[in-house]
């Protein structure tokens, strides 16, 4: 059954792929054209400066 446990694998990363641009849709409607910086601070690890700069981001305290 190996193929059946491959069908199943692919299938999960469509759902995660789905469920990927499903979250950035919501991120995009909420930060704008700055969500790609935001999403590269936050994968570089930078959450701390994220929260401090949040006004950069997000345009609000």
């Amino acid at each position: 059954m190996k193929n059946e446990a491959e069908f199943q694998l692919a299938k999960k990363i469509i759902q995660l792929d789905l469920l990927r641009d499903e979250l950035y849709e919501e991120l995009l409607s909420a930060l704008g054209r700055r969500t790609p910086e935001f999403l590269r601070a936050v994968q570089n690890g930078f959450e701390r400066e994220v929260k401090a700069y949040g006004k950069h981001f997000t345009g609000s305290a």
